[in-house]
């Protein structure tokens, strides 16, 4: 995620101008059993920095159910679900730059 870094390097920096962070969560994306998901993709102008929600679709009481990785892109993310399919967000954020700044 290389966008990562410098979102937060900036944020740090615009920090001082007054500039915000706004996040939300991408739209839903439903993972098969025993398979990456599909990406939970970000509105354009918008970086994903991690999972917003994540929910197993199967029994809890499954012995084994657990997810077994996730990846996140500049632009969505996608989670390998074992013993269920599962549903799956990514948070997406940008910096909103404040009119005048400082």
């Amino acid at each position: 995620m290389r966008n990562l870094g410098f979102l937060l390097l900036f944020l740090g920096a615009s920090a001082a101008y007054g500039d915000t962070l706004h996040c939300q969560s991408s739209p839903e994306v439903t993972g098969s059993n025993d398979a990456w998901s599909p990406f939970a993709q970000c509105q354009k102008g918008y970086i994903a920095t991690g999972i917003a929600k994540l929910d197993l679709l199967g029994d809890h009481q499954t012995k084994g159910l657990h997810v077994n990785d996730q990846r996140c892109e500049d632009r969505g993310c996608r989670v390998w679900c074992v013993g269920s399919p599962c549903t799956m967000a990514a948070r997406c954020c940008r910096v909103v730059a404040q009119p005048g700044g400082k």
